[in-house]
């Protein structure tokens, strides 16, 4: 789950610019206005608490009350 929400934030982010880039060099306005945007604030709120589980678990293991 954690990786699939950092694919999608990379894509929102990062190659959905370069995608924009190549289609305007290939002059293709129209393909850029139909691609879809993402919600990105959604993900960030699912990547930081799953990051806050995460820490919870390592927390428990330091202190040895996690449960096997």
């Amino acid at each position: 789950m954690g990786w699939l929400c950092v694919g999608l934030l990379a894509d929102a982010w990062i190659l959905r610019d370069f995608i924009v880039i190549g289609l305007s060099l290939a002059n293709r306005p129209d393909v850029v206005a139909m691609l879809p945007t993402i919600e990105t604030s959604e993900l960030i709120a699912l990547v930081l608490s799953l990051l806050g589980l995460d820490a919870q678990q390592t927390a428990e293991k330091i202190k040895g009350v996690a449960r096997q």
